[in-house]
C-alpha cells in the first residue's frame, strides 16, 4: 500500500461470486467489484517477505530499519509500538534525504545516512539573522530578558564543622580562597564561578548568600549534605538584560528556528519528489495512513 492512502482490500475477506445483473448500472457495479477483488488478490504479492517500504522501486527491509535503530542507539526489542511507529517515520525521512543528498552529489556511497540532513542544510548557506530581526525578537520576547537579582559566587563544600571552621579561619587570616579550597577542603570545584538567582538556591543558603555584600565570604552554612562557605564575587540587581548582551542568545535562537524551517522544507521536497510505498502488513506496529510531514502534523493535531 502507498504511504498516503488506505487500502480498500480486506486482508481476510474471501473472494465472493458475483451474479451478473441485466441492468447496465448493476453490471457496472459488478465489474467494479470484480476489479476490486482482482486488485485485492494481487495486494500480497506487491511486497516480498520482510519488505517494509519501497522508495522509487527500491525495497527497504525490516532488517534495514533495525540497523537504522541500532545506529541511533535504540534497542528495537525494548520499544513500544507508538515509539517504533514514530521512529519508522524518521527512518523514511532519512532514507529520502539520503537520496536527495546523493542526487545533489553531497553524499556518497559509504557515507553515514545519518549525516544527510546535515550536509543538505550546510549546502543551503542561509544568511545570518539581521540586526532588525534580532531587535524585533528582543522586543517581542521582552519578558524573557527580565532577570531576577543574581549573585556570582564560588562555593566550598566541607565535610565537617571543624574543617569548615578551619577554612573560615584561614580565609579570615588572608589565605587565598583557591589555596584553602585545595589544602583544607580538597575541593578543586571551589574555584568555579557560578551565577545564580535566589530561586536556584536552597532557601537557607539563599538567605545567607543574598545578605552577604559583594567581595566578602559568607558565614558557614550547614546543610544536610555538608558545610558550605561561599565567596560572593558580584551582585547583580534585578532588571532587563540590554539588547547588546542578549544579541548572541537571540541570534542562536533565530538560527535554530531557520534551520528547523529549512529541515522541514527539505522533508516536504523529498516526500514530494520520490514515490514512497509502505508495506503495512509486514510491520509489527501500526503506522498512520499519511506519513508525509503535513500528514503527520494533521494526525497529531
Amino acid at each position: 500500500m502507498s504511504g498516503g492512502h488506505r487500502s480498500l482490500c480486506g486482508s481476510d475477506a474471501p473472494p465472493r461470486t458475483v451474479r451478473m445483473a441485466a441492468r447496465p448500472v448493476a453490471a457496472l457495479v459488478v465489474v467494479g467489484l470484480v476489479s476490486l477483488q482482482l486488485a485485492c488478490d494481487d495486494e500480497p504479492t506487491r511486497f516480498g517477505p520482510g519488505v517494509v517500504a519501497r522508495i522509487d522501486g527500491e525495497d527497504l527491509t525490516y532488517d534495514d530499519f533495525e540497523l537504522y535503530l541500532t545506529q541511533l542507539g535504540e534497542d528495537p526489542t525494548s520499544l513500544e509500538g507508538a515509539v517504533m511507529a514514530a521512529l519508522f517515520s524518521r527512518f523514511l525521512d532519512d532514507e529520502l534525504l539520503v537520496r536527495l543528498a546523493r542526487e545533489r552529489e553531497l553524499l556518497h556511497r559509504g557515507d553515514s545516512p545519518l549525516i544527510a540532513a546535515e550536509v543538505l542544510l550546510a549546502a543551503r548557506a542561509d544568511p545570518a539573522p539581521s540586526e532588525e530581526e534580532i531587535a524585533a525578537r528582543y522586543a517581542a520576547d521582552s519578558e524573557r530578558f527580565v532577570r531576577p537579582e543574581r549573585v556570582e559566587l564560588r562555593q566550598m563544600l566541607l565535610t565537617s564543622r571543624e574543617q569548615a571552621e578551619a577554612a573560615a579561619s584561614a580565609l579570615a587570616s588572608g589565605v587565598a580562597w583557591e589555596q584553602v579550597a585545595l589544602d583544607i577542603a580538597s575541593d578543586p570545584a571551589g574555584e568555579v564561578t557560578t551565577e545564580l538567582s535566589r530561586d536556584e538556591l536552597s532557601p537557607k543558603i539563599a538567605a545567607v548568600v543574598f545578605a552577604t555584600p559583594a567581595g566578602e565570604i559568607t558565614p558557614i552554612v550547614e546543610e544536610e549534605y555538608g558545610f558550605h562557605l561561599f565567596a560572593v564575587d558580584r551582585r547583580m540587581p534585578a532588571g532587563k538584560v540590554p539588547l547588546a548582551e542578549a544579541r548572541g542568545e537571540i541570534a542562536v535562537q533565530l538560527r535554530r528556528e531557520a534551520a528547523d524551517r529549512a529541515y522541514r522544507d527539505l522533508l516536504e521536497e523529498a516526500w514530494s519528489r520520490y514515490n514512497v510505498e509502505v508495506a503495512r502488513t509486514n510491520l509489527p506496529f501500526v503506522v498512520q495512513d499519511d506519513l508525509t510531514p503535513s500528514g503527520r502534523d494533521a494526525g497529531s493535531a
